[in-house]
């Protein structure tokens, strides 16, 4: 109930208890505090999601980087292979091809002709061996 004061035209508040202080604190105390740390966590959580872009943005930049390299060696390799082709072609070109030097060239010029060669002979005879067969080895 409500007292009216007669003499001041007001009215009397009842008198407050610990208990009715406690509750209304209590009410406004909860879900603020349960506001501000659901706040928290939603700015911890934003900090936490820039900072895991950055960290994105850069791991891309490196794979960006490394494909680059991946390209550069991949080309690299296939260079090599077109040098070890062309390499063995010399290798096997060698043996048919000479040149001569000028050390060679002078060295011939200046041969007594006792030592050079003026003649070449050849005879040429033919043999017939049995070989084996390449399906059965044991027969010939």
């Amino acid at each position: 109930m409500f007292t009216i004061d007669l003499l001041k035209g007001q009215g009397i508040p009842k008198k407050t208890k610990l208990g009715g202080i406690v509750i209304a604190a209590v009410t406004i105390a909860i879900p603020t505090a349960v506001a501000i740390a659901m706040l928290g966590f939603y700015l911890c959580d934003g900090i936490v999601t820039s900072i895991k872009r950055q960290e994105i943005v850069r791991w891309e930049a490196k794979i960006g980087r490394l494909s680059e390299a991946i390209e550069l060696q991949q080309s690299l390799e296939n260079e090599k292979i077109t040098y070890i082709n062309c390499l063995s072609e010399v290798k096997s070109a060698i043996g048919r091809y000479t040149q001569w030097s000028p050390v060679l060239m002078t060295f011939v010029e200046n041969m007594p002709d006792s030592v050079v060669l003026t003649t070449l002979e050849v005879k040429q005879r033919s043999i017939k061996r049995k070989v084996p067969k390449k399906d059965d080895p044991e027969r010939m």
